[in-house]
């Protein structure tokens, strides 16, 4: 059973236009905060509005991220996926709301040591999410 703030942020979630599903397979094993930075990096792109995206780990224990997106052009999502690519193996898709990836994506929410991160500019309990997610950080 889902905890029921993960429920609350997948229903909010679901109210936004989403573009693009991701899964991102780091080519090496890399730090929390390499991925944090290079997602930051990633995020701040120009072509991109708003993102949901979580860390897991495959078998081998390489660093595998969920990444969905709004986007500014859709005609331009090469640009994107060059981007990622020198990163690791990346498989894109357009978004489909009825294959459930905005659940696949926060499957690990709310679990201990997680990575993650969102932004929608009219997400409504976006910022109590990050003071949240933050305050979890320093402690």
């Amino acid at each position: 059973m889902k905890h029921p703030l993960t429920h609350n942020v997948i229903q909010t979630l679901k109210t936004h236009h989403w573009d693009y599903f991701l899964t991102l397979t780091f080519k090496r094993k890399i730090s929390d905060g390499e991925i944090q930075s290079l997602m930051e990096r990633f995020t701040n792109h120009y072509l991109i509005e708003g993102w949901v995206w979580c860390r897991e780990f495959t078998t081998l224990g390489y660093p595998h991220l969920h990444i969905i997106l709004s986007t500014r052009n859709t005609h331009q999502v090469n640009k994107l996926h060059t981007l990622l690519l020198q990163w690791g193996d990346v498989h894109l898709t357009p978004f489909n709301p009825q294959r459930g990836g905005i659940s696949y994506t926060l499957k690990t929410y709310n679990t201990p040591n997680l990575l993650w991160d969102m932004k929608q500019p009219s997400l409504p309990i976006y910022s109590k999410l990050r003071k949240k997610y933050y305050e979890g950080i320093r402690k």
